[in-house]
Order: structure tokens, then C-alpha cells, then sequence
């Protein structure tokens, strides 16, 4: 049995409705419900569909939801996988308050893959789970508001709000992004003691995003006592895992000679992978280098590359820099226009050099 249909299996016994409708009473609901999900675990999935679907068309919103996950992962003999009949059993189950369902019909319309993205319904369906006190869907929705995804806006201190109350149930994803909040201190006073707190927690379950960010907390001695041997044992096996952050991370101490002596090939080849997998940090780095000539031969083309590719991360130094190779023609074609479009994209993030240059052209 996959990973889904245990979820609705476990679920299933948590919400059977005392109702009756339609001439059914719960009892008899609630039994050919139980008596499918039986069937299912023997393995006559058949007959278990068949029960089940009989339950939800008599109003059980227990096995609406079941119902719905066996369309979402194609469970069953003869039940293909449909993403839209998913949703709509999900949806019947949430009009009859099962909070699973609404949090799982946020999650298609986050996700599309049959159904059309809609940032405005999953937005929607995550705050009614979230307001039922679902912690997924708390975590979900501070990501929402984070982002302004369906929503009028970013909206820092409410994401803070639905990320702590996800991260007092224990979710491993809530506790990381409360952590990271309470360390930038968006939306929320920062408090490096209280992110270290959290991270720590999530860390603890798996959450490697948290951990990458408490190896960052241990290295600068915020919110603890400074432990570079720790930090760098952290992002060692992130890194090993995949973790472009980590890989920058460790580049960084290697160049630096943070933790152990300065080496600057194993710098490079940390920057490398770390640039591959898309971290704007590390491609910024590259650019520097390559500009230059920084333990490399300077090679101004490869420099204004590793430059685009931060830039269009929205890393407003990369795009600085590459405003400056636009205005003089270093490794392009000298354009003033794409100069000044690049600066101010810059300047639209804060940066106080573009800002500069920006006020020097127009004068």
C-alpha cells in the first residue's frame, strides 16, 4: 500500500460523522465505509472501490476524502489516476467540514498536474484547514503569504503568525521556516536565540533546509556558542546530499581559510557544484573570480555568464556588475540601454551602487 492510501487509511478512522441522510443512518455509513477499507487492506480493491464510493455518494465525508485519494494516486482495480475527480471528492468532503480534504485540495490547486493552477483556491482551502488548526496546511499558508501567492500581497508578520502555530504542533517544515523568520527577523523581532531553538528541533526531523541554515547560526556565533567544526560537519553532509547552500558554504570557509587552511582549488570546486545547482551566491562568486583573474585566468565572457545567471536569480550585486560589463563593453557588447535596465533592477533591490551609478548616467 503507497504512502498515500495509508494516510487516508489512518485518517479514516478519525472523522466518521454522526448523521443521518437520505434515510442512511451513520452506523450503516460508517460500516460500508469500514467494511470497503477492510476489503482494501485484503487486497480486493475492487469491491473496497466499490464500497467506498457507495458510502460517499450516501454523504460520509470520510470516504468522499478516502474516495478522493484513491483517484489522486490511481488506487484500485479498474481506477485510473484522475487529478480532477480527486478534487472533486476532496471538495464534497470539505463542504462537509473534513479538513484533510481541504487541505489536500489546496495542495492540487497548488500543484496543478491535471487541474489548473489557482492560487487564489489553494490560498483559500489552506486557510480553512489552517483555521481548523491543520498543521500542514498552517505551514502551507505562511509560505502563501510569504510569497503573496493568491493573497493580496506578501504578508510577513502573518506568515510568522501561521509558521509559529505549524511549528507548536511539531511540523517539520514549520519549525525550520519559523526558525529562519526569527533569525532575518521578517515579519517577527528577530531572536537568533529562539531561531537556533527551532532549527534545532527541525533539524532534529529531518529537515535538511533547517539545518544548512543552523550550521550558518553555529559559524557566526549567533543565537550560539561559535562552533565552526560543527558548522562545517553540518554542511559536509549536506552537501554530500546535494545541498547547493552547503556547497557555497563550504567554498566560502575553504577561500577563507575558516575551520581549516586556506584552499583555494577545493574553494573552486565547491563554487562549481554549487553554481550547477543553481545557488546565485556561488555563480556571483565565479563571476568575481573570473573577472578578476582570481585563481583562474581572467576571462571576462565567463565572468559576464556566471554574472546573468546570479542576475537572473534577482541577485541584485550580479546585476550591478553586469550593468557595469553593458556600460564598458567587458566580455559583451558595450549596450548603455541593457546597462541601465540592468541597473535598475539592481537599484530596485536595494542595491545602493546602482543606485549611484543610476543617478550618475542621468546627470
Amino acid at each position: 500500500m503507497g504512502k498515500r492510501q495509508k494516510r487516508g487509511w489512518l485518517v479514516s478512522g478519525l472523522l466518521l460523522a454522526a448523521f443521518s441522510w437520505a434515510g442512511f443512518s451513520a452506523d450503516v455509513l460508517a460500516d460500508d465505509f469500514e467494511d470497503g477499507m477492510r476489503l482494501y487492506e485484503a487486497g480486493d480493491y475492487r469491491s473496497a472501490v466499490r464500497l467506498v464510493r457507495k458510502a460517499a455518494r450516501d454523504g460520509n465525508p470520510q470516504a468522499m476524502y478516502q474516495l478522493g485519494e484513491f483517484y489522486y494516486c490511481g488506487c484500485g482495480n479498474g481506477l485510473s489516476q484522475d487529478r480532477r475527480e480527486a478534487l472533486r471528492w476532496y471538495q464534497r468532503a470539505a463542504e462537509k467540514g473534513h479538513v484533510q480534504a481541504a487541505f489536500s485540495s489546496g495542495q492540487i490547486y497548488s500543484q496543478g498536474g491535471g487541474v489548473k493552477k489557482d492560487k487564489v483556491k489553494a490560498a483559500r482551502y489552506y486557510w480553512e484547514a489552517a483555521t481548523a488548526g491543520h498543521a500542514g496546511a498552517q505551514n502551507n499558508l505562511g509560505a502563501v503569504c510569504t510569497r503573496g501567492d493568491g493573497v493580496q500581497g506578501p504578508e510577513e508578520a502573518l506568515a510568522a503568525g501561521w509558521f509559529k502555530q505549524s511549528a507548536g504542533q511539531g511540523h517539520v517544515l514549520g519549525m525550520g521556516s519559523y526558525g529562519y523568520l526569527l533569525a532575518e527577523g521578517k515579519g517577527v523581532e528577530r531572536d537568533d536565540w529562539e531561531a537556533v531553538k527551532w532549527l534545532q528541533k527541525a533539524y532534529a526531523a529531518g529537515n535538511r533546509q533547517a539545518g544548512v541554515r543552523l550550521a550558518m547560526m553555529m559559524e557566526e556565533g549567533r543565537g550560539t556558542t561559535r562552533d565552526v567544526d560543527g558548522a562545517m560537519a553540518i554542511y559536509t553532509r549536506m552537501a554530500a546530499a546535494g545541498s547547493g547552500l552547503s556547497q557555497y558554504r563550504l567554498g566560502r570557509m575553504a577561500e577563507r581559510g575558516i575551520g581549516a587552511p586556506q584552499d583555494m582549488d577545493k574553494a573552486l570546486g565547491l563554487y562549481e557544484k554549487a553554481a550547477a545547482r543553481g545557488m546565485p551566491e556561488a555563480q556571483l562568486r565565479l563571476g568575481e573570480w573570473y573577472a578578476g583573474g582570481i585563481h583562474v585566468k581572467r576571462d571576462d565572457a565567463r565572468a559576464a555568464d556566471y554574472y546573468r545567471q546570479a542576475a537572473l536569480k534577482n541577485n541584485g550585486e550580479a546585476m550591478y556588475r553586469l550593468g557595469l560589463f553593458y556600460e564598458t563593453g567587458r566580455g559583451v557588447d558595450k549596450d548603455r540601454n541593457v546597462a541601465l535596465q540592468w541597473y535598475r533592477r539592481a537599484a530596485r533591490t536595494g542595491n545602493s551602487d546602482a543606485q549611484a551609478r543610476l543617478r550618475g548616467m542621468s546627470s
